[in-house]
């Protein structure tokens, strides 16, 4: 998963994970399945992040 990380911007203090990268390299099936979860669950993880330090966020796949 760490091959898809990137550089939110030009300071390269900050990374994350290219989710539609990741998404992209998987076989049809398997997306489908882990884009399922992350829609079943993506509010409540959202929720948590407002509530925790704002360094960190959870970025939806489009």
């Amino acid at each position: 998963m760490l091959k898809f990380a990137v550089y939110n911007d030009a300071s390269q203090q900050w990374m994350h994970i290219d989710i539609n990268r990741w998404l992209l390299s998987m076989s049809e099936h398997t997306k489908n399945a882990v884009e399922k979860v992350i829609k079943k669950h993506i509010i409540s993880v959202k929720q948590v992040f407002k509530s925790k330090n704002n360094m960190y966020r959870c970025l939806v796949p489009q």
